[in-house]
């Protein structure tokens, strides 16, 4: 598929990626439902610059949420995570222990 438009907001997340190399940087999009916030993320994310990991907040429960999660952080950062995380104090404690040597993006999706 084919993304249009929206040129400048890649290229003002871009930028905002290059600049999380010096200091760590937090951004958050917002917008109704339905007008392409995640597809706009991806588009600026897929080059392939640095890794990133998607973690799309659904309605499960803490527990089982943090579990589906700790398999995606572990395999888009290489990581080989001892046990389960079943709380998302367990989960990004394990992502800001990673930010230490790694250079990554994370979104929290619907979060």
């Amino acid at each position: 598929m084919k993304f249009v438009g929206r040129e400048e907001e890649v290229e003002m997340l871009r930028k905002w990626r290059d600049v999380s190399a010096e200091e760590a940087q937090f951004v958050v999009i917002t917008g109704r439902r339905r007008v392409g916030k995640t597809a706009l993320l991806r588009n600026a994310l897929d080059d392939g610059v640095i890794p990133y990991v998607h973690l799309p907040i659904t309605r499960q429960s803490e527990r089982m949420l943090c579990r589906e999660l700790q398999v995606e952080v572990e395999q888009i950062l290489n990581l080989g995570i001892l046990g389960t995380c079943e709380t998302f104090l367990e989960l990004f404690r394990i992502i800001m222990k990673a930010s230490q040597t790694s250079r990554f993006t994370v979104v929290l999706d619907e979060f």
